[in-house]
């Protein structure tokens, strides 16, 4: 009979459309599943199936499905995607005005506790939170914190940027993971998205985004934070998401948008009517519109090869084609035109009856020697320089990225970014509000240093703001109306360069770039050598330098590599020699300085053989931190650790530097020699420049300084300064001081830790040989007793300094026993009672005669 029922059941649940409810999971890992069906299924009933496991997995861009009583997986409908077992607020997910209720917000304005709603607001989409300050002239803090369960690994992602009506400074966003700091972004202010991903693993979180504009009441700052994605909440995804003006890949993980002329409908990119026409990112058939009549505008000139000297112009239609060409007659194609003047760098080259503007081969620049073009290789020691123009905007592919967003961060739907024109790319009047549009250049600078310059002009200035931006940094704010050039220097390496403009409103203002110039990278072509810098070297007929090793540099003109001389050192690749701090010497190899036994800082020296973790030389106290039993284990390699702080264990060297490595350990970068490491968590690194992705979530060794920067002498001690370690952030280095203070109480001593000023830690160690070595003039003196006819003289420490040697400093002259004796207070004090008592005896001997003799005279009168 149940069996009965059940076939029956899904007989009717199958034949029509239903929806599954599954409940939160318990404590035993199971789960509750409702099967509901809908209003035209003739079985009306709910079902409810227990004990469905939690741990069942999807893949992302699949659904978590009941069917036939069992679970499974389903793929996301067409026009949506999930990524499978996460969490996503904001853009491309469930929209904060459905989810802000799970949130914290916390505002302050200027340090008072306030309301949220002063500080925190929705965009008009929903799709985005922002900050907004309602006094001016005042500094805003606001929390957004939230809390999650992972069940198992899985990651954070928040997408964001920090915008400032004043190009710069733009406060401060903290992301932290149960209190703890795991991104910091002090950078400028910048129109473009951030996206930071910090990797978690299986356990509760609570989660803080802070951001801070302290320092900044003169400017107006805005944070908008665009979407949070915590992936790992669950083992797969019950909802999928539809996709914001897009539509998903062929395995419904991600999004992709529908092309020109063409509009998202029912999941599936559909073109457009005839006689219409749409923007990329387009939804619904309401996005086609009207094609406009076609104007010479919508023209751009294409010219044919060059053939017998000549060539043709042809006017072809500007991709994207969105106008309407009917009742248009395209020009008449223009024959027997002369070809093209070649840019600078370039010659035309005839091949049979055609002929083209070519470079030189690589290595060499184009002379021009009597009206002739010629090739020269340029000579060792110097390669050839390129340089390439950008002056026609039309009739030819240029390698530039052109793309519009909008306020949100999304695609814009009615613009296509800068506008070409044959003689300047603009960027176009009437922007909507908030809209932004980015023109865009990859180089590669092969040269010593490169140089980008480009003239522009700035029509009809109004609150739009025009910003040039390198490797994401932001360099320019250009607002002056009228013509001008401007020139960016780039080192050697990859870059981005980036022209945006910005407008809050609509408006007539307008910029145009007429020229772009670029010096020194992989394009265009050579019209003179430039000579290598120290540290490179080139032979006859190179586009580039290459690089000295390390210990090494380069003579002679560039032309080859020698070794560093003694007291000099280099320890990167293609850099000059260095002369080695005072007071330190060259390693053999001349890769790094170390320094002796002895340190001498102006007119002290210090004793430092204890501290080099290394035997004692000869003549010293026997005296080694290292050779204590006790103190073995805290000694590793050259170093002495771990020294503990809150969130890192360091290990320092008093000039004496290694390549330091643990069993397991990964460097943050790359192994170098280094006189100061720290073994940091993994999160800590998780946004480091240069941090590994085997990096995360482990932790890794991190180099607080690989060349010494200062030795100086200080009232109490003497101060070590290392810089050039691993980036602590884009553009600072990890660094470290360490303070040597005198304190002969404390023995030998050992360092501890002290501070953090932003990427600078210092260490402080209490020490007897923080104090200098005692010059001979400064020691007390003391004497021996005069033994056999001689007497020594010896001197020792006093308070101040130190004399850590075996070697005693005494000296000598003759004397006699006799007269040392009789100078000893005890004989003095013996003969000076012998004395008076003769003195008294004498006394008395005279007062007795002279008594005896008047008392004679007495007798005989009478």
């Amino acid at each position: 009979m149940f069996i009965l029922w059940s076939l029956l059941s899904f007989k009717a649940i199958f034949a029509c459309d239903y929806q599954n409810f599954f409940t939160d999971c318990e404590d035993l890992g199971k789960r509750k599943v409702f099967v509901v069906p809908d209003s035209q299924c003739e079985e009306k009933s709910i079902l409810v199936y227990e004990d469905i496991p939690c741990d069942f997995e999807c893949a992302s861009g699949q659904v978590l499905d009941f069917k036939k009583g069992e679970i499974t997986c389903s793929s996301c409908p067409d026009g949506q995607y999930n990524l499978g077992g996460a969490m996503q607020i904001g853009h491309g997910g469930e929209n904060w005005g459905k989810s802000i209720s799970s949130f914290l917000l916390q505002c302050w304005i200027n340090g008072i506790f306030s309301d949220p709603s002063l500080c925190i607001t929705l965009a008009d989409t929903d799709e985005i939170l922002l900050s907004k300050n309602s006094f001016p002239n005042s500094f805003l803090t606001i929390t957004v914190s939230f809390s999650v369960k992972l069940i198992k690994d899985g990651f954070i992602t928040i997408t964001y940027r920090k915008e400032a009506l004043v190009a710069g400074p733009s406060g401060t966003l903290l992301l932290k993971i149960n209190k703890e700091t795991v991104a910091k972004d002090e950078e400028d202010s910048s129109s473009l998205w951030k996206v930071r991903t910090i990797q978690l693993e299986k356990g509760y979180y609570e989660i803080s985004i802070e951001f801070d504009s302290k320092g900044q009441e003169n400017n107006e700052i805005m944070v908008s934070l665009s979407s949070i994605v915590v992936f790992g909440t669950s083992f797969a995804a019950e909802s999928c998401y539809n996709c914001p003006n897009l539509i998903n890949n062929h395995d419904h993980s991600s999004c992709k948008f529908c092309d020109y002329n063409q509009y998202l409908e029912s999941s599936v990119c559909q073109d457009c009517p005839l006689g219409t026409y749409s923007l990329s990112r387009s939804v619904g058939i309401e996005s086609c519109i009207p094609k406009p009549s076609c104007t010479n505008a919508d023209l751009t000139p294409f010219y044919s090869d060059c053939v017998n000297n000549m060539r043709n112009l042809t006017y072809i239609w500007k991709e994207p084609h969105l106008c309407n060409d009917e009742n248009f007659n395209l020009p008449p194609v223009t024959t027997s035109l002369d070809c093209e003047k070649c840019s600078e760098g370039f010659y035309r080259k005839a091949v049979g009856n055609q002929s083209s503007c070519e470079t030189c081969l690589p290595g060499e620049i184009l002379k021009n020697i009597n009206g002739t073009f010629v090739c020269e290789k340029c000579p060792a020691g110097s390669f050839a320089m390129k340089e390439v123009k950008y002056t026609e905007w039309t009739g030819k592919k240029i390698d530039f990225d052109n793309y519009c967003l909008t306020s949100g961060g999304a695609y814009c739907t009615n613009n296509i970014g800068w506008v070409s024109f044959q003689n300047y790319i603009s960027s176009g009047t009437n922007l909507d509000p908030g809209y932004e549009v980015f023109f865009e250049k990859h180089v590669e600078i092969i040269a010593n240093a490169g140089k980008v310059q480009f003239l522009y002009e700035i029509l009809n200035p109004d609150l739009g703001s025009f910003d040039v931006y390198v490797d994401h940094k932001h360099i320019l704010t250009l607002k002056t109306e009228g013509n001008y050039s401007s020139s960016l220097l780039l080192s050697a390496g990859k870059h981005k360069i980036s022209w945006n403009y910005w407008s809050p409103k609509p408006s007539l203002q307008e910029i145009r770039i007429y020229l772009i110039k670029i010096v020194g990278s992989t394009e265009g072509g050579s019209i003179e050598c430039e000579k290598c810098e120290m540290g490179t070297i080139s032979k006859s007929g190179a586009s580039s330098c290459e690089s000295c090793p390390e210990g090494h540099t380069s003579l002679a003109e560039s032309t080859y590599c020698a070794k560093c001389k003694n007291g000099y050192y280099n320890n990167n690749d293609g850099m000059p020699c260095m002369k080695c701090f005072d007071g330190t010497y060259s390693s053999t190899n001349h890769t790094y300085c170390h320094a002796d036994s002895l340190l001498r800082i102006i007119n002290e020296n210090y004793y430092l053989g204890v501290f080099l973790n290394v035997n004692s030389s000869k003549g010293s106290l026997v005296e080694n931190i290292c050779g204590n039993k006790n103190s073995q284990s805290f000694c590793h390699q050259t170093f002495f650790g771990p020294i503990l702080s809150k969130e890192t264990e360091y290990y320092i060297s008093i000039l004496n530097p290694s390549i330091f490595a643990l069993e397991g350990l990964e460097y943050l970068s790359e192994p170098k020699i280094g006189y100061l490491f720290g073994i940091m968590q993994g999160s800590e690194s998780e946004n480091k420049p240069t941090s590994k992705k085997e990096c995360k979530n482990q932790d890794i060794i991190v180099n607080f300084g690989s060349e010494i920067t200062n030795i100086e002498k200080i009232n109490n001690g003497f101060t070590i300064d290392y810089g050039f370690g691993d980036y602590c952030t884009d553009s600072e280095r990890y660094s470290s001081k360490v303070n040597v203070l005198c304190d002969k109480e404390s023995g030998a001593g050992w360092p501890v830790f002290s501070r953090i000023n932003q990427c600078k830690h210092e260490f402080t160690w209490h020490s007897k040989y923080g104090c200098p070595i005692c010059q001979l003039n400064e020691m007390a003196v003391v004497s021996s007793e005069c033994v056999n006819g001689k007497r020594y003289f010896s001197k020792i420490e006093s308070d101040h300094c130190i004399f850590p040697f075996t070697q005693l400093v005494y000296t000598s002259n003759n004397c006699s026993v006799f007269y040392e004796s009789i100078k000893k207070p005890p004989v003095i004090a013996a003969i000076i009672i012998m004395t008076l008592l003769i003195i008294v005896l004498f006394t008395c001997c005279v007062l007795y005669f002279r008594e005896k003799r008047e008392y004679q005279k007495l007798g005989v009168v009478e």
